[in-house]
């Protein structure tokens, strides 16, 4: 996409950003990681270049990988949000903002 180009490649990290992809991106690895999902078949994992080409690296989402940060694994393009308090911190990040401005 045109925002990840930017910033010679760097433009996606524009998105930390946003809440709608930190909701998206927790609910697609509930989605990917849940019980009876094919996603992680070795031989499903060949056919889905379109999860890498947004972001999300299926290698490594089983088990995942919390002890590196965010910045680490985005630019690694694994761009999964193992639980939702990353997104609770944002909004309340967002709400002292407001408070202060």
């Amino acid at each position: 996409s045109v925002v990840c180009k930017l910033f010679n490649g760097y433009g996606s990290f524009v998105l930390l950003l946003s809440p709608v992809r930190w909701a998206m991106a927790s609910w697609l690895f509930s989605h990917v990681t849940g019980a009876g999902t094919p996603y992680l078949n070795p031989a499903f994992q060949s056919h889905m270049g379109i999860f890498t080409e947004r972001g999300f690296k299926l290698a490594g989402v089983d088990p995942p990988d919390v002890a590196s940060g965010v910045v680490e694994r985005w630019s690694d393009k694994r761009g999964w949000v193992f639980h939702d308090g990353q997104l609770f911190l944002l909004g309340f990040l967002f709400r002292c903002l407001g408070i202060v401005a």
